[in-house]
């Protein structure tokens, strides 16, 4: 029984030293990500958006004159635009899930049983993972998120 006990406590233990290691590899790698893609997005996204405005123009001019094959092109330029915009949303979107769901598993686990060194750093991760981590594009003015890529602000 007594032995039961222990690797029960063991598998507990193992569990959460591993919650705590992906959790600091999880922040160290949006934060890689943060500052790698900041450049990127830059000027990615106002080339997209302009290269997306002229496409559209364009379709809109080949459905008036009727032109099929050069509407055709148009039409996919567009369709990939909006594929690619939907994609890097859909991976800021990814982030914004992870983050909220280690706050709630780490409050369902029983990190209140683990030792005094482990609890503090169980506090230091539920404090930090309260506020939701993102892939803030511009400093604020554009997250990545499905309701960012549905709506026009």
């Amino acid at each position: 029984m007594k032995s039961l006990i222990s690797s029960e406590k063991l598998n507990s233990d193992k569990s959460i030293v591993e919650a705590i290691d992906s959790h600091l590899k999880a922040t160290k790698f949006v934060d890689s990500l943060k500052s790698t893609l900041a450049g990127l997005h830059l000027f990615a996204l106002p080339l997209g958006v302009i290269s997306l405005s002229v496409n559209l123009y364009r379709l809109c001019v080949y459905i008036v004159t009727e032109n099929i094959g050069a509407m055709s092109i148009s039409l996919l330029y567009v369709v990939c635009h909006f594929g690619y915009l939907f994609f890097f949303n859909y991976l800021g979107q990814q982030v914004i899930n992870y983050s909220d769901n280690v706050f709630k598993k780490i409050c369902s686990t029983r990190w209140y049983a683990a030792p005094l060194n482990t609890q503090k750093y169980f506090m230091m991760i539920m404090h930090r993972s309260m506020k939701t981590s993102t892939l803030m594009v511009y400093v604020g003015l554009f997250l990545p998120s499905l309701e960012g890529f549905a709506s026009v602000k």
